[in-house]
């Protein structure tokens, strides 16, 4: 779990925001006191190829009618970003000014910092300028990685495909590839190295693996470029078909877990300080409900929820929730599905959210961004959606996004059309709410109405994706059933070349009541006959 002290700064985000920095009217002109302007308030760098860059000056003005103190001026940000306070005035009369210099140095694809004010102004002792910068470089994304080839008999060959991507802005050199290890081969028949790869071009490698022995494969693979140096692990094992069995249980009434994803982005930061304030009305609708719940907050990659799990005896709900809404990014900061799929796979036994997915409990997923779902290539929703429902397939996921098709504007606040976001809600029976409607106390109780609603799954993944499907036996409350049907979708059938585990669907007439207890009984397939 990440730690965050429990401390709340209005507007403020742990990563980045778009705050703003003015004059403040008191309401009582006689009050003599210091006032902090500074210029600029955001600064963007702009592109620059890696070692290059540029700088700035930032000018600290008093306004005011008494003295302004300077207690502390700091940069916080990644190694980019390096201030200059040489030259500061930390005492100035007012109408006098100082500055302060920042330097930008391109290292990596997008950098974000921040210039932090300590000050004696009454009404902004803390002020800050928000600086953001992008490289002109290259950048490799592999994928799957690690690569697991799963079970197969001695002697027989299993096929697989490795993908590498140029998510950078400039060309990336692939110099070679090396496979390190016995038994897995990759295919260069069509690859010849070195070659490059422009901006959003992607190659595939075919690779295969043929174990001569029941035992377990290790392998490595290592790509050299002018961006990164990744090494893909590959693994399999062999082994003759076993038996499986695989335990559900449905949900009951009032019973919820709850996950908050929020975009960590710039422009999300008056979109988090109006939700923190009203969390209190999500709260109340919940208890009004009767509900047995718990929610957590995920912002980071990892997925890992912020702070703590808030339920009924949490004391002090709403500041837990706005301290946990401005957690940490990465990457996947705008890709809210991605991280969800990692928050729900990291809920197991000794798994960082192992106090989630509670035994018949309905999970409601409500994702926040301003923005389109970004998920990578390989994550696409509906790859990311099958990974939750395998974990959790009593899941709803509801959205607050731009508005289907066109985004939408209010007060000044922009954002962009949700897509992916829309599609997931509707695939899952949430809601789907616009971002600017401006009544968030509105959308937190319909959101807490919705979540309580509980969902009965019709369909059950399995845990091994290599099923022989004569095999399969299901019961319910420990009797054998026989309304439902095996699907196994092929990775080229929905066009996104994932292979989806196979699972066993419930005809729409007998799909298991609540707290009923799903048992699936199979053999696994994994020998050369497939």
């Amino acid at each position: 779990m990440h730690a965050f002290p429990l401390l709340f700064i209005a507007g403020l985000g742990a990563d980045c925001s778009d705050q703003k920095i003015h004059k403040i009217d008191t309401g009582d002109d006689t009050d003599a006191a210091p006032l902090l302007v500074v210029d600029p308030l955001t600064f963007d760098f702009g592109d620059f190829r890696a070692g290059e860059g540029d700088s700035v000056e930032v000018t600290i003005r008093n306004e005011g009618t008494l003295t302004l103190d300077l207690y502390n001026v700091t940069l916080e940000g990644d190694a980019g970003f390096v201030l200059d306070a040489s030259g500061l005035d930390r005492e100035l009369s007012p109408d006098e000014e100082t500055t302060v210099a920042v330097t930008f140095t391109a290292q990596s694809l997008e950098h974000e910092g921040r210039v932090v004010i300590e000050s004696s102004d009454p009404a902004a002792n803390r002020s800050v300028v928000e600086l953001l910068g992008h490289g002109l470089i290259p950048a490799l994304y592999v994928w799957p990685s690690p690569y697991d080839f799963g079970k197969a008999e001695p002697d027989c060959t299993r096929d697989g495909e490795i993908y590498l991507k140029n998510i950078g802005r400039e060309t990336l050199e692939l110099y070679s590839i090396a496979q390190i290890g016995d038994y897995f081969e990759p295919d260069f028949t069509d690859i010849t190295l070195p070659l490059s790869l422009e901006p959003d071009e992607t190659l595939t490698l075919p690779l295969s693996w043929t174990p001569d022995d029941y035992v377990e494969y290790e392998g490595e693979l290592w790509i050299d470029s002018n961006a990164q140096d990744p090494v893909v692990n590959e693994t399999g094992q062999g082994a003759d078909g076993e038996d499986y069995v695989d335990e559900y249980v449905q949900p009951i009434s009032g019973k919820v877990d709850i996950m908050f994803y929020v975009d960590q982005s710039c422009s999300m930061d008056d979109d988090k300080v109006a939700m923190s304030s009203k969390f209190t009305d999500f709260i109340e609708e919940l208890e009004d409900l009767e509900a047995d719940y718990q929610v957590m907050v995920v912002t980071a990659d990892d997925g890992c929820h912020n702070l703590q799990m808030i339920d009924s005896d949490t004391a002090n709900k709403d500041e837990v929730f706005q301290q946990a809404v401005n957690g940490n990014s990465g990457m996947f900061t705008e890709a809210g599905l991605t991280i969800s799929k990692h928050a729900v796979e990291r809920s197991v036994p000794g798994g960082c959210n192992s106090e989630f997915l509670r035994e018949s409990s309905t999970v409601s997923l409500v994702l926040i961004s301003d923005e389109p779902e970004q998920s990578p290539p390989e994550h696409h929703y509906t790859v990311v959606l099958g990974a939750i429902l395998a974990a959790a397939p009593s899941t709803y996921v509801s959205a607050v996004a731009g508005p289907l098709p066109e985004g939408c504007e209010s007060g000044g606040q922009t954002a962009d059309a949700g897509y992916g976001y829309y599609e997931a809600t509707q695939a899952t029976g949430g809601l789907f709410l616009s971002i600017c409607d401006l009544d968030w106390g509105e959308k937190l109780s319909k959101l807490a109405e919705a979540a309580t609603r509980v969902k009965l799954a019709e369909f059950f993944y399995l845990a091994e994706e290599e099923v022989e499907p004569n095999s399969i036996h299901v019961y319910v409350d420990g009797e054998e059933v026989f309304d439902w049907t095996y699907e196994d979708i092929d990775a080229e059938e929905d066009g996104t070349g994932t292979n989806y585990p196979p699972l066993v669907r419930f005809d729409s007439d007998a799909i298991p009541g609540e707290g009923a207890n799903i048992r699936i009984e199979y053999a696994s397939a994994v020998d050369c006959e497939q």
